[in-house]
């Protein structure tokens, strides 16, 4: 069985939610992120012992560094990595406005690139 710890980018999110209680009921140790606007979800704050939630803005490289520095020291180990963050503002495409599409740019496509680029090197 995989021991490597496995951070999830995106926990408090329901698809991030899913994979979490996958992977614990697996035995894999977790290192859980929630956005600075969210909290950690209700069904894993009872994971002691099996993971450790960290707050983090996928958008900022300082700190995805830090939260990625702190896995690392916390659970002894390079994660590997499962990525479900993103945004969903629906709407017309004709209604969506500039900041919107700055939002889905930044938190769809750019952040991904800064989080991948982080935890390769």
């Amino acid at each position: 069985m995989e021991t490597r710890p496995c951070l999830i980018i995106g926990a408090s999110g329901n698809i991030g939610e899913a994979t979490a209680h996958k992977l614990i009921a697996e035995g894999r140790p977790v290192a859980l992120t929630h956005s600075l606007r969210s909290a950690p979800v209700p069904s894993l704050t009872e994971i002691e012992g099996k993971g450790k939630w960290y707050a983090m803005d996928v958008r900022d490289s300082k700190s995805v560094n830090q939260v990625v520095a702190d896995v690392q020291k916390d659970f002894k180990a390079v994660p590997d990595l499962v990525y479900c963050a993103g945004i969903t503002k629906d709407a017309s495409l004709s209604l969506i406005s500039d900041e919107t599409w700055d939002d889905y740019r930044s938190w769809n496509m750019a952040a991904p690139s800064i989080v991948e680029e982080i935890i390769l090197v």
